[in-house]
């Protein structure tokens, strides 16, 4: 996989998966924040401004 500039080289899939079952095997948590569709696009806005940290999911 060839490195992109502002891209993490872990954001393949078949790693994330590789986290995500250590994570489980170890008890540990993932770093999310879920938000809800309406809150998108201030979630956005803030992401913009580079006020967001970690990862934020919508919960449908």
């Amino acid at each position: 996989m060839r490195a992109r500039p502002g891209r993490h080289h872990s954001d393949a899939p078949h790693d994330l998966r590789d986290t995500l079952r250590f994570s489980a095997q170890h008890g540990i948590p993932p770093g999310i924040t879920p938000i809800s569709l309406d809150e998108a696009p201030k979630t956005l806005d803030a992401m913009a401004a580079g006020g967001v940290r970690g990862r934020q999911v919508i919960v449908f």
